[in-house]
């Protein structure tokens, strides 16, 4: 029973344990690290709201945030920092573009 015991041990010690997680090596000294890159919010529905609202009552909004209150959407997306909506008339489209 003892060697049962014994056996039973060293076996359940000589399990191979699961590699850690690979981490990135450091920076080189005097080298910081960027901050990943904020993805553009995706316009898809906001375009869909506008060229809605321009369809149905024959003209665009006066401002983006006018689709929200006739409940063409839930909320405006956010713009990264540095970025703000524009509409491009000629395509009845929304737009990002640098402040």
């Amino acid at each position: 029973m003892l060697l049962l015991l014994v056996t039973g041990l060293a076996v359940a010690g000589c399990k191979k344990k699961p590699a850690a997680p690979a981490t990135p090596p450091p920076a080189p000294a005097g080298v910081t690290s960027a901050a990943p890159a904020q993805k553009d919010p995706d316009l898809t529905a906001l375009n869909a709201a506008y060229k809605k609202f321009w369809q149905e009552k024959q003209s665009p909004p006066a401002k983006l945030e006018d689709l929200v209150k006739q409940k063409y959407l839930s909320s405006l997306p956010v713009p990264p920092p540095g970025k703000k909506f524009n509409v491009d008339w000629s395509k009845m489209e929304v737009t990002l573009i640098n402040q």
